[in-house]
């Protein structure tokens, strides 16, 4: 089974293939909770914030409520569990990031 750390390794390096910038976030006490672990910066000013957890862990309501709050500002917002996850959510906001149309999650899986 993939760890949390397995993903976020896998994420950072499928970040560097797809010209994306990837940032790790390290939170410290007295500071806001729930925001994303990572954000991912693209072209033409695109941001994701990446929330990586350990193959079946869901984000916590927080976490969930932050999502929603990014994404409300026009921010792509994503929770990955695993690297198949990872590489989903990397491939179409690269593809977004530059105006390509989206995969969907069944022409991902045929690959």
């Amino acid at each position: 089974m993939e760890t949390e750390k397995q993903v976020i390794s896998h994420a950072k390096k499928t970040a560097k293939e797809l010209g994306l910038r990837f940032i790790r976030i390290s939170m410290r006490p007295g500071v806001e909770v729930g925001w994303a672990d990572s954000f991912i910066m693209g072209p033409n000013r695109h941001l994701l914030g990446l929330e990586t957890k350990r193959p079946g862990q869901p984000a916590t309501p927080m976490q969930l409520k932050r999502g929603r709050e990014m994404m409300s500002f026009g921010f792509a917002w994503a929770k990955c569990d695993s690297r198949s996850d990872v590489d989903f959510t990397l491939i179409n906001f690269a593809k977004h990031c530059v105006g390509h149309p989206l995969m969907t999650r069944e022409e991902f899986e045929a690959l």
